[in-house]
């Protein structure tokens, strides 16, 4: 009887031993998951984050662009404006020699 008593013991410490491996496992498993899942979470924010930087540099370096652009439009419209002044001076200076030929014709 004792000993059967003790192999009964034995059993059931056996069966509770077992239980609570399988306990831990699941517990180990699920603290995995919930790893994994944390990490994963983590890497989603710093790609969103990496990406929102991307496009807020991609802005600036358009801003930049643009700003180049339009300073160089406005170096053009001035030059445009000198290249005209230019041509209005030269069509006076065409018409004073015009003049002064014909005068110098007449005299001849």
């Amino acid at each position: 009887g004792a000993e059967a008593g003790t192999r009964e013991g034995a059993g059931l410490r056996e069966e509770e031993d077992k239980r609570l491996v399988k306990e831990a496992a699941r517990i180990e498993k699920s603290s995995h998951a919930a790893l994994l899942s944390l990490l994963s979470l983590q890497a989603r924010i710093l790609a969103e984050d990496e990406l929102k930087q991307a496009e807020k540099l991609c802005h600036d370096l358009l801003d930049a662009k643009m700003k180049k652009i339009e300073m160089k439009m406005v170096q053009l419209d001035e030059m445009e404006a000198l290249v005209e002044a230019e041509r209005r001076a030269l069509q006076v200076d065409r018409a004073d020699l015009f003049s002064q030929q014909v005068r110098h014709w007449g005299r001849a």
